[in-house]
């Protein structure tokens, strides 16, 4: 799996948009799992609703933001106001992308048996 970040800005009515394209590639192995355990509409990211503290003043600013797993590997852009929003989601999309590998690690080894050496 590899994410794929794309950062832009634009300029409109004398504000500035920053906008944040995101795209996961995944491998052929990864590509049939998703289709086999049929995840694609699964929310693998939904802004936090009662968060505390700096954590709330984050999600306040991208409230609203959700990922599936089809919008990672899709592709997906997120338009926001500030760059420090943009600095904030671009975390989040990392975190985000972590627990997908996680997931996408245990569809591959679902149904085999799994050697732990310690």
């Amino acid at each position: 799996m590899k994410l794929i970040l794309q950062k832009n800005q634009k300029q409109g009515m004398g504000k500035t948009k920053y906008i944040l394209e995101l795209k996961v590639e995944l491998t052929d192995e990864e590509n049939e799992n998703v289709k086999k355990y049929k995840v694609g509409n699964t929310i693998i990211y939904s802004n936090v609703q009662e968060a505390e503290g700096l954590l709330k003043s984050v999600a306040s600013r991208i409230a609203g933001t959700q990922f599936t797993v089809n919008d990672l590997v899709n592709g997906k852009k997120i338009e926001m106001k500030d760059f420090f929003e943009m600095l904030d989601m671009e975390e989040i999309v990392k975190e985000t992308c972590k627990t997908f590998k996680i997931m996408l690690e245990a569809m591959a080894n679902f149904g085999g048996d799994e050697v732990i050496d310690y």
